[in-house]
């Protein structure tokens, strides 16, 4: 569907062409628009309007017997009618940020060579972006520390979008939001939004599709790393769904490869969009994070010879108590409101973020009893963020934001 991203009004007629093919459709009286015979590969789609501006989305991934849905927003231009000029762009630029705003499609996401479908990963092949270490996702933008980098799923403040992420940082080893459900993502390494306050290094504004509103769909992947369970589909005409579950199994491969620990992750995402009309929208959105991981035992003791022996169990001992035991959780949950006016809309959103960290270790792995603990730390902080918005756009095409 395309809609004005000022109003939220439809776009009759918008013109809908896939790249270097002779398909082109356009949009009806409300704004949608189907391509039934679309390549079953990544393809791209380019569209345009009268008195809009034409965008692209590039990589759309098209699957056989898999039925994409598309909200797609345009910006309204103004054009001098003495002479049109046009000229195709192969990177979206804002006002705002000409050259510091970069953008990834959710099919780049997937397709980064070395990315492992990893947000963070894929960021770290931009120019001025490094990782403090390869096992890591820590950001290191411009020089800048990992903990200065401001991160928003769909306008709702999250304190970091990792696994396994150290008290005060942002990087941790694996991310925590399923990229099978990623739109796109804005990411800022200069000339922050007036609206992103806060953040020295950069801001990432990671946008979510929405639920099918046509049908229904499920889908479950065994991979190396973890069993992901997807849902998407609608609740009625105006209320749509989108769920992702992720649960990990490197607790099992640890034990096959004979790590010294046994780590484990899981991760939930929802996502739920009720469209009382096409002016008012309401979104709720979760997400949380499980992280543990513990000595394996059986592993550690299989690196020495002849347990029997006293001095041997004792380097054992040495040798796991440089392991702890770590647990960690974060949640999100946010709310929004949109209000869309013929050329201004409104944006009211409320969202808490938790964050705990634990710690254990002993002297005796083997029997954690409070006698043999030697650390035992704990820590927790939350977020309460209240947002108002207000966006007004001119017939000069000038955007004024207050909030």
């Amino acid at each position: 569907r395309v809609v004005n991203s000022t109003n939220n009004e439809p776009v009759a007629g918008a013109v809908v062409e896939v790249q270097n093919t002779n398909l082109v459709v356009s949009a009806d009286t409300l704004g949608f628009f189907l391509l039934d015979k679309a390549p079953s590969a990544n393809c791209t789609l380019v569209i345009s309007a009268f008195n809009y501006e034409a965008k692209t989305i590039y990589d759309l991934n098209a699957m056989s017997g898999k039925e994409n849905y598309l909200e797609i927003k345009l910006k309204e231009k103004t054009i001098a009618l003495e002479e049109v000029v046009i000229r195709g762009a192969n990177f979206h630029r804002t006002v705002e940020s000409p050259v510091s705003l970069k953008n990834l499609s959710g099919s780049e996401i997937e397709r980064m060579p070395g990315g492992l479908r990893d947000v963070s990963r894929v960021l770290q092949a931009f120019p001025g972006v490094s990782a403090a270490t390869a096992w890591r996702n820590d950001l290191i933008v411009r020089g800048g520390g990992a903990y200065e980098n401001k991160f928003f799923l769909d306008g709702i403040p999250i304190p970091h979008i990792n696994h396994f992420t150290p008290q005060g940082t942002s990087g941790g080893a694996y991310g925590i939001i399923n990229p099978n459900y990623l739109k796109d993502i804005d990411f800022y390494s200069g000339a922050f939004p007036s609206h992103r306050g806060n953040a020295l290094s950069s801001v990432i504004e990671l946008h979510l599709k929405d639920g099918d509103p046509k049908r229904k769909n499920a889908g479950a992947v065994i991979g190396s790393t973890d069993l992901s369970l997807t849902s998407d589909g609608y609740l009625s005409k105006k209320f749509t769904y989108l769920t992702s579950i992720r649960l990990s199994n490197w607790k099992f491969t640890a034990t096959a490869l004979g790590l010294p620990f046994k780590p484990r992750y899981d991760d939930f995402l929802v996502k739920l969009k009720y469209k009382h009309s096409p002016q008012d929208e309401w979104t709720f959105i979760g997400i949380a994070a499980i992280d543990y991981s513990e000595p394996n035992l059986d592993a550690a003791e299989g690196l020495f010879a002849n347990k029997n022996n006293a001095a041997m169990m004792a380097t054992i001992n040495t040798y796991l108590r440089k392991i702890t035991t770590t647990k960690q959780g974060t949640y999100t949950l946010g709310g929004q409101y949109q209000r869309f006016f013929n050329r201004s809309n409104l944006s009211v959103s409320l969202s808490r973020n938790f964050l705990y960290n634990s710690l254990l270790n002993h002297t005796d792995q083997r029997n954690r009893s409070e006698e043999n603990k030697i650390l035992d730390y704990y820590s927790a902080e939350s977020q309460h963020t209240l947002q108002v918005q207000y966006n007004y756009r001119t017939r000069k095409n000038t955007s004024l934001l207050a909030g």
